[in-house]
């Protein structure tokens, strides 16, 4: 009877060594195997739902705004960011037209965005949340929030 439980204990500790195993080997191809942020970030067009500037909401309000549909067509999103994968940035403007500019992702992981018009907004370095449906930017004084077709409107009050 004590060998059984002996047995039992054995076998316990051998699946819990190929768990650990398993999960040690498996948490690397996973990582690898993720697409690039970059990559997830340009594979949409993004709906801007607020820019926050100094704490104060001022947009977006692009004058002109190209009209777009969701897939599902059920909601029509105006305002919208895109960022392609050659680095070419548009974002919506604040009382103007569309505002170009340039993105890259530097080597700790933040956006750096360069415009051509609006900069003191727009211009810097930003934390990002990116999920499948939100995005999230925070610059030190600038925070955009979007959402794709896929997903609803980001809430304003959670803490990315």
């Amino acid at each position: 009877m004590g060998n059984l439980i002996f047995s039992t204990k054995s076998i316990f500790y051998h699946v819990l060594a190929l768990v650990i195993l398993l999960l040690v080997l498996a948490t690397p191809v996973f990582f690898l195997l993720r697409p690039p942020q970059a990559d997830r970030l340009a594979k949409n067009t993004w709906c801007v739902d607020a820019i926050i500037y100094k704490k104060k909401l001022i947009g977006p309000k692009t004058l002109h705004a190209v009209f777009m549909v969701y897939s599902n067509g059920t909601r029509p999103c105006y305002e919208n960011a895109a960022f392609q994968k050659n680095g070419e940035l548009s974002l919506p403007g604040i009382d103007s037209r569309a505002i170009a500019g340039s993105w890259a992702i530097d080597e700790d992981g933040r956006i750096q965005i360069n415009v051509d018009t609006l900069g003191k907004i727009f211009k810097g370095t930003y934390s990002f949340y990116l999920s499948e449906n939100t995005l999230v930017l925070r610059s030190a004084q600038t925070e955009i929030y979007a959402h794709n077709d896929k997903g609803t409107p980001p809430s304003l009050f959670l803490d990315y």
